[in-house]
């Protein structure tokens, strides 16, 4: 399980992260302890921001690493 910032690494709002989990996780037992410590008051334009994140980086993260590996090796050979 690993939490990722979104706003860092996925260009969602700031203040944004998603929750990874494997299947070695309980679901229902995660899900009852976030219950327990997020907020009754989450915010549409946060989970909206990370909804768009998430799909951008499922359509066009391999071509977006792509071209910051392009760009890096560029900078090593400067």
């Amino acid at each position: 399980m690993a939490a990722v910032s979104m706003h860092k690494s996925g260009g969602s709002l700031t203040q944004s992260s998603i929750l990874l989990t494997n299947k070695g996780v309980n679901a229902d037992y995660v899900r009852q302890i976030i219950n327990l410590t997020q907020t009754t008051s989450g915010s549409y334009l946060l989970l909206a921001s990370l909804d768009i994140s998430r799909r951008n980086l499922a359509l066009r993260g391999r071509s977006h690493l792509q071209r910051l590996w392009k760009c890096l090796s560029m900078q090593e050979k400067k």
